[in-house]
């Protein structure tokens, strides 16, 4: 009928805006690329235990390219331990995929003898990248990093960056908030937008209009628009569900069925009554 399913518009933060528009999406929406700019890092180094034996970590970032589609890199992090400082290590980046140069600020980690990160050690390390085309800074979270001696070099049990290549949106879904979200192919997850509920004062005074809309009165009050969900403790959204019909099948048939016949059993009655009064019409024409 023309109308449009109205909503808050996300935000690139997240969030959503107050100003309601139509929801709406465009097939080839584009994820835009995210440049990593921090990566969370957990493992374990194995104990140097005298050894001059260096250890590699392989890292993933996403940096952008002039195209704007971004690209993801491979950078190799190397752990090379410092001779006569038990348990304190330089940390270093070597050149791979586009890399041209670079560096790690500060370059030294310590541990303590029991595995954990020294006191006064960086939990935090700054990797500079120059690249083919361009440069990139990314905040390297090593907070979750030990050092036990295992014999297996370094062993990673986290690794999570922030960054993204772009994607195409590959399909879109409601969750019970009301909140329509887009899938992309680089696999965000991405909200677009996010359905109201109009509440009114006095919905039965509604003005009813066809297409099983209604429209506001004076005597309905003017909507108040709430967020669907339990924690609101209001009412929630049942996507990807139809309703079912709220009259009972057996009985409407049954209604159905004795007015057919109330139906038929009337019209017999006045095509007889209707015959006899001809009748009785020809009779006293003679």
């Amino acid at each position: 009928d023309g109308y449009h399913i109205m909503g808050w518009p996300a935000r690139e933060d997240g969030s959503f805006a107050p100003q309601l528009q139509a929801v709406t999406y465009n097939h080839n929406a584009l994820d835009p690329t995210r440049p990593t700019t921090r990566i969370s890092l957990g493992g374990n180094l194995t104990s140097a235990d005298g050894s001059t034996a260096s250890h590699n970590t392989t890292l993933y970032a996403v940096t952008e390219t002039p195209d704007g589609m971004g690209r993801g890199n491979n950078l190799r992090l190397v752990w090379t331990p410092i001779p006569d400082e038990p348990n304190a290590w330089t940390v270093s980046v070597t050149e791979e995929d586009r890399v041209v140069q670079s560096s790690v600020t500060p370059a030294v980690v310590r541990f303590t003898g029991d595995g954990r990160l020294a006191s006064g050690s960086p939990e935090e390390l700054t990797l500079a990248l120059t690249l083919e085309d361009g440069t990139a800074n990314i905040t390297l979270d090593i907070t979750g990093v030990t050092q036990y001696s295992s014999g297996e070099g370094f062993t990673v049990s986290r690794l999570e960056h922030d960054g993204a290549i772009s994607g195409t949106l590959q399909d879109t879904y409601f969750d019970n908030r009301g909140i329509f979200y887009g899938r992309f192919s680089n696999g965000t997850i991405r909200a677009l937008s996010q359905l109201p509920l109009a509440v009114f004062p006095a919905p039965n005074k509604l003005e009813a209009l066809n297409g099983n809309t209604f429209r506001p009165t004076h005597e309905s009050g003017l909507p108040e628009l709430r967020e669907a969900g339990a924690v609101h403790g209001f009412a929630q959204i049942v996507p990807g569900a139809l309703e079912q019909s709220t009259v009972n099948i057996e009985d409407q048939f049954t209604k159905m069925i004795t007015t057919q016949k109330a139906y038929s059993l009337s019209a017999t009655v006045f095509r007889t009554a209707d015959e006899m009064t001809q009748e009785a019409t020809k009779n006293l024409k003679r």
